[in-house]
């Protein structure tokens, strides 16, 4: 793998925040594209060198986006509510393909949250042919016959990120009413909470379904209560008039939003 210079989790970015602060991530062929704009449910953008489908993801304002996140409800092979959504979403994901084809430029597909389920779902199901998918706090977007289909196709060019205590990146559930439950697809990279990705550091095999699901959720209450121990009360702020208030949001959760993945991202 070599790093694909400046490509970042762009839904929820505009263009005067984004920049080109992040120097890594990684891909399977060396590309290297960029894109400004808003997205904030889906959007592609058509430059010199890619285009880029950009899926924002559960948004705490609108609780259907967190009742699919957490829903345990199997779809065929797919999570119910993570289909659902990526089918609400078909015309977007073919004008991208279009514009991919059309120039003959590639395809980058991302996603933070539920839009990182979307997009490895409308990778797969969508012929989308991507160049290479990076996922955000990506929960598990299917069973293992997705998890087997996916890793066949796109196994090797698909990303994943998880930051700290994440608890998106933990769910949906690996077993499930006796069953094997759902998958994670791709290689994983993992940082600690307030911690940076290291872009040298392997990572993991294709086959891993980390973070796990039911023992992490025990390490999460343990780490919990060893920082309210340790007089740690408070969560980092965020951005934006509102951001102050983050810091009362449990780490598991503060975890999983925008800014600390950008953070984690940015040298």
């Amino acid at each position: 793998m070599r790093p694909i210079n400046r490509t970042s989790p762009r839904p929820y970015k505009r263009s005067e925040s984004c920049g080109d602060s992040l120097e890594w991530l990684p891909s399977p062929n060396g590309r290297s594209a960029s894109r400004r704009a808003t997205t904030p449910a889906a959007s592609s953008g058509n430059e010199n060198k890619a285009v880029i489908l950009a899926f924002a993801g559960t948004d705490p304002g609108v609780w259907e986006t967190i009742i699919t996140d957490f829903t345990l409800r199997p779809g065929g092979d797919t999570h119910a509510g993570f289909q659902d959504a990526a089918d609400a979403v078909k015309d977007e994901v073919a004008q991208a393909i279009a514009l991919s084809r059309a120039g003959a430029k590639p395809l980058f597909i991302t996603g933070h949250s539920l839009g990182a389920a979307i997009a490895a779902i409308v990778a797969l199901d969508r012929d989308a042919r991507p160049a290479a998918v990076y996922g955000f706090g990506m929960p598990r977007p299917g069973n293992a016959r997705f998890h087997a289909r996916y890793t066949a196709a796109f196994g090797d060019r698909t990303f994943r990120f998880v930051h700290g205590l994440d608890i998106v990146a933990r769910v949906s559930p690996s077993i499930l009413l006796g069953t094997s439950g759902f998958r994670h697809v791709g290689h994983m990279f993992q940082c600690a909470s307030g911690g940076k990705f290291d872009g040298a550091a392997p990572p993991a095999a294709l086959e891993s379904d980390d973070p796990p699901f039911a023992s992490e959720l025990s390490n999460i209450l343990t780490a919990g209560l060893g920082a309210l121990a340790a007089g740690h009360f408070f969560s980092p702020p965020g951005p934006g008039p509102f951001g102050s208030l983050f810091r009362f949001l449990p780490q598991p959760i503060r975890d999983h939003l925008q800014d600390r993945y950008w953070i984690a991202l940015t040298p």
